[in-house]
């Protein structure tokens, strides 16, 4: 710096230290920031503005402290006044964090674990009868189940559509798209109107490369959850198969 002199120097990375103040101007114009300087994030993830560009520390936007509870407006409900548009709306303080503590999935998770699920989930209400996802669709988010019923089905020849599962308050269902890429195996829609949590995969794969502890609680649960509906799935299928054959 005392010559002026420029030298290049080959690095994997970059660490800016910085202190009360986000230097952040090497990435201005690069990456979205905030009025104060602080470097912009998806939710609960180090993702910035730019794909495969990440951030971390203080010059990072933080979520305020208190920011995991939610003042929602839920479609589809059957309690409160007419929204524009059709449906029901029911006003309510929803606690996401409480709401995960009842599904298997997130029980085992710390407080500060639980947060960071938090940031990702979102909210939707489909009204009955909508489709969720179809079998072949590309798997790319889960699925937690707040209120209401989701039904689990197949086409199957010669039979039509049959249901594989009902799904209700506490319970999951998209746990393959975390683990595996291909497409859906079978269709999923709201048995009747129905509050969900939807994590997308891309969301929690940050989360569990950021947290390696949170990453090997969950992919454990999501196997023992995926080898119990396996074994209800299989008994399901050899029933409906001798059926079939017999009937």
């Amino acid at each position: 710096m005392r010559t002026g002199e420029t030298t290049v120097l080959k690095a994997d990375g970059l660490f800016v230290a910085i202190g009360h103040t986000p230097v952040t101007d090497l990435v201005k114009g690069q990456l979205e920031l905030d009025a104060a300087g602080y470097i912009l994030t998806k939710p609960g993830t180090p993702r910035t503005s730019v794909p495969g560009v990440f951030a971390a520390g203080t010059c990072r936007t933080r979520v305020p402290a208190g920011g995991h509870r939610r003042r929602l407006r839920l479609h589809g409900g059957a309690r409160g006044g007419a929204v524009p548009g059709g449906g029901e709306a029911l006003m309510a303080d929803v606690s996401v964090r409480d709401q995960l503590r009842k599904i298997a999935l997130f029980q085992e998770l710390g407080d500060a674990q639980l947060g960071k699920i938090c940031d990702i989930a979102k909210i939707v209400a489909p009204k009955q009868g909508e489709v969720l996802f179809k079998e072949g669709d590309p798997s790319d988010r889960l699925f937690l189940v707040i209120e209401g019923k989701v039904r689990i089905g197949r086409i199957i020849e010669g039979i039509g559509e049959e249901a594989l599962a009902i799904l209700g308050p506490g319970e999951c269902f998209g746990e393959l798209s975390i683990v595996d890429d291909g497409p859906r195996s079978a269709d999923a829609l709201a048995h009747e109107a129905a509050t969900l949590l939807v994590i997308d995969r891309a969301d929690l794969e940050d989360v569990m490369l950021m947290d390696k502890a949170l990453g090997y609680e969950l992919l454990w649960n999501i196997a023992r959850t995926l080898a119990a509906k396996l074994r209800q799935t299989n008994d399901k299928l050899t029933f409906l198969s001798v059926s079939a054959k017999f009937g």
